[in-house]
């Protein structure tokens, strides 16, 4: 999945674009506080915003790429937890040996503050002509679970789909895959497909 744009932190935001299940935007007046998007008033043809999925508007990306260190995001963690994204972050960087690294941070899918490893920064346009930089892969640890995202598509579908089955016992999403445990996830499959996205996903920035 790629990023969505939000309104800058504790400041007021107008034209804020919400997209319902019939794919119909929705314009309100928020204000944005830590990670939620409060409603002031709505215009559109629906002013209730209950239901709505996406939230966006014309700003910039929820996530941007900062100059902390991978190495020192994964050193903070819990023993644990840091022994399982050391051997994900060595197996990464081997299936895209040519690929830049670094660290992203900001507000993520559903509103969340992420701290999110990426690998192979390239650039691509929105419908809206918008130009936006992203990763092919990340890696992060949420609460519960770990989780890669890989965001390479082909024949219309995200990778995670066509290799899912093969994972193990995984948890899909369009482009994230997620797992609790290191002896959930087959890491021979995660690494062939992570190559495969290498493969597909070619611009650099």
């Amino acid at each position: 999945m790629l990023p969505q744009t939000v309104v800058p932190r504790g400041t007021k935001g107008q034209g804020i674009v919400l997209w319902s299940s019939g794919r119909k935007p929705l314009l309100f007046d928020a204000i944005r506080v830590n990670t939620t998007i409060r409603f002031l008033k709505g215009t559109g043809e629906n002013p209730n915003p209950l239901g709505l999925g996406v939230c966006q508007n014309q700003t910039g990306n929820k996530m941007e790429r900062v100059e902390s260190s991978p190495d020192d995001y994964i050193a903070s963690q819990p023993p644990d937890i840091r022994a399982i994204l050391e051997e994900l972050h060595t197996m990464i960087r081997a299936a895209l040996p040519d690929r830049d690294c670094c660290m992203w941070e900001g507000v993520f899918w559903g509103g969340s503050e992420q701290q999110i490893i990426g690998y192979g920064n390239y650039s691509y346009q929105r419908s809206d002509k918008t130009q936006v930089e992203w990763f092919i892969v990340g890696l992060t640890r949420q609460k519960n679970y770990f989780s890669v995202y890989v965001n390479a598509v082909e024949d219309k579908k995200y990778l995670a789909e066509l290799y899912g089955a093969r994972l193990g016992k995984v948890k899909i999403g369009k482009s994230s895959i997620s797992f609790r445990n290191r002896t959930d996830i087959n890491l021979d499959v995660l690494s062939e497909m992570i190559e495969h996205a290498g493969r597909i996903v070619t611009t650099e920035t």
